[in-house]
């Protein structure tokens, strides 16, 4: 069987492993309420026509749940706010409608510019946290400075990550008025994933405010403990969102690339002579399988319109340079294959000519898994000292996999595999970790080994680490240690 032949068959049981794993499967507003609540505040539906545009004159916010973000969490630790805020929640069947009432003393004094998507972290923002599973492991982010510039992240509390490279669909608004400034959000349920459920359903949220002046202060509506080594275990909760359904999400994205090239061998003398066009066919198709579980498939995919990459200087530099990832198929599900030591980088996936990817969150386990065939083959190699890369013309097939199973008491076990292969060329990897928590103390251990074979070279590779890390959290500090 051919590297081409075996990728597609790879390819073909993923995919069939996801379609068979289906089968199994500002006037008159209400008064603000208080934080803390005995029972969980509802959030309420409402049909009322709604204007994204930064002013609270919209009748659906009457309707809405209002929470006070009345606590200082940082620098003071759980204080009373020095400002005003409340927060307007309420859903439409379809979408998560929010509105932020920041009031400041000195309205001049607010911080906010029209900037790049994911770039207003030093203005004025407010924003919401969503653990849409409810349990205290995963959570989108959702942010908009004074202006309505967005800012979108996932949050893995597991691992303790957080990327702002996933970027949802949304819309905002933001206007600076003489009492603050207001911020309107409209949050399509279709953006989040979600469990399926026939009553209500029961979501962790911090709702915060960030005021950059002397300090910058962070303001919410939940206290943070800072000697507990977890975030999302602190979200104060909410329920409600009955009869609300997970979209389908079916995206198909085709694109078409088309080039001319103009030649004039003399530019003194010769006219221009006309080239031929070249034209490329390519398909992106998202598939939300179940409310837990995605698929992607891609085809010759085009990324043309990704942003391009932040240039950076390798002046006097011994190690490689790190791009971070900012392909749309590779940014679905990538907090799925992180582990406490990076082991997957997909940037040296450089021209694939197909792949195909599922990733999802049934029950209490974590799984991904992609292949793709790669056109161009990018080699790293690493050491102590220094690395080196080099690129080959040649094709390769690439694939990994990842599952974690999270138990009681926070604590977690996975394992990875990761194979590249090619003509007189391959690089396995395959490990296990784990995460403990007691308290505010984690503690996690893992362990990798790797076999590899270098193109056009008999000689084999191969090494296994081992390592615990220990991490210990209390009100002013934090310790780590790696033991040997």
């Amino acid at each position: 069987m051919t590297a081409g032949a075996g990728s597609l068959a790879r390819l073909a049981l993923l995919l069939a492993a996801v379609t068979c794993g289906t089968l199994v499967e500002a006037e008159d507003l209400p008064a603000p309420i208080a934080s803390a609540s005995a029972t969980l505040p509802h959030l309420p539906r409402s049909k009322a026509e709604v204007s994204i545009d930064g002013v609270l004159d919209d009748p659906v916010w009457k309707d809405a749940l209002v929470i006070d973000l009345t606590t200082e969490t940082g620098p003071g630790e759980n204080v009373p706010a020095p400002v005003e805020t409340h927060a307007y929640l309420v859903e439409d069947g379809t979408r998560l409608l929010i509105a932020f009432d920041a009031r400041d003393p000195d309205p001049a004094s607010i911080r906010a510019y029209l900037r790049d998507r994911d770039r207003a972290y030093n203005d004025d923002f407010v924003g919401i946290v969503i653990d849409s599973f409810g349990d205290r492991r995963y959570a989108y982010e959702f942010f908009a400075n004074a202006l309505g510039v967005q800012m979108d992240l996932t949050n893995d509390d597991v691992t303790q990550r957080e990327t702002d490279s996933w970027d949802a669909i949304w819309d905002s608004a933001g206007k600076i008025n003489s009492q603050g400034f207001v911020v309107e959000m409209a949050i399509p349920l279709s953006q989040l994933r979600f469990r399926t459920t026939d009553g209500e359903r029961v979501w962790g949220i911090d709702v915060l405010r960030f005021r950059p002046r002397a300090d910058r202060t962070r303001i919410s509506n939940n206290a943070l403990e800072r000697g507990r080594n977890c975030y999302l275990c602190q979200f104060s909760q909410i329920r409600g969102l009955e009869g609300v359904q997970p979209g389908k999400n079916l995206e198909i994205v085709p694109s078409l690339t088309t080039s001319r090239t103009d030649q004039r061998p003399n530019p003194a003398t010769d006219s221009w002579q006309r080239g031929g066009f070249e034209s490329d066919l390519g398909l992106n198709v998202r598939w939300g399988v179940t409310e837990s579980m995605t698929a992607n498939l891609a085809l010759n995919p085009d990324f043309s319109q990704v942003e391009a990459d932040v240039a950076q200087l390798d002046i006097n530099n011994q190690f490689a340079l790190f791009y971070p990832e900012s392909r749309p198929f590779f940014l679905e599900g990538a907090d799925y294959f992180s582990t406490p030591i990076q082991a997957v980088f997909t940037r040296t996936i450089a021209d694939p000519r197909i792949g195909a990817k599922v990733t999802g969150q049934p029950g209490d386990s974590t799984l991904g898994a992609f292949a793709a065939e790669d056109e161009v083959t990018n080699l790293l190699f690493p050491g102590e000292l220094d690395s080196a890369t080099t690129s080959l013309a040649e094709p390769n097939d690439a694939f990994v996999g990842r599952y974690s199973r999270n138990t009681a008491g926070g604590a977690r076990l996975g394992a990875l595999f990761t194979s590249r292969s090619g003509d007189g060329y391959h690089n396995h990897v395959g490990g296990f970790d784990g995460l403990m928590r007691i308290g505010g103390r984690s503690t996690c251990c893992r362990t990798r080994r790797t076999r590899t074979r270098r193109p056009r070279s008999s000689r084999s590779l191969s090494a296994r680490s081992t390592a615990r890390h220990a991490n210990f959290a209390t009100r002013s500090t934090t310790v780590t240690g790696t033991p040997t």
